[in-house]
């Protein structure tokens, strides 16, 4: 019977390196929710400010509103695409696992 120990080894390796990938994909979406949490946040602050200051404030707030919102939802977009490849990732580690789960057997 042949020796399949460089094989398994192989296979790990490769379910590791898949494996940092997935991890470095969830840590930007945890940082893409951060920041888009963090934005949300700080325009509550802003808002709460800009009622104590008077109405000459509403001049420059709507603007900043704006551009808060576009880039929440730039954020947004962002964040489907990774949660697309996320998904891809895991379906690609749980194949590499499962052919090495077979090898590991045999």
């Amino acid at each position: 019977m042949a020796d399949l120990d460089p094989l398994i080894r192989v296979r790990k390796h490769v379910i590791d390196q898949k494996q940092k990938f997935l991890a470095e994909l969830y840590r930007q979406a945890e940082e893409m929710d951060n920041q888009k949490n963090t934005m949300l946040d700080q325009l509550d602050i802003e808002q709460e400010k800009v009622k104590e200051m008077g109405v000459e404030m509403l001049s420059y707030f709507g603007p900043y509103t704006k551009a808060v919102k576009e880039r929440v939802s730039d954020i947004d977009e962002a964040l489907v695409t990774l949660d697309t490849r996320i998904e891809i990732a895991r379906d690609d580690l749980r194949e590499a696992f499962a052919e090495w789960k077979k090898i590991e057997i045999t």
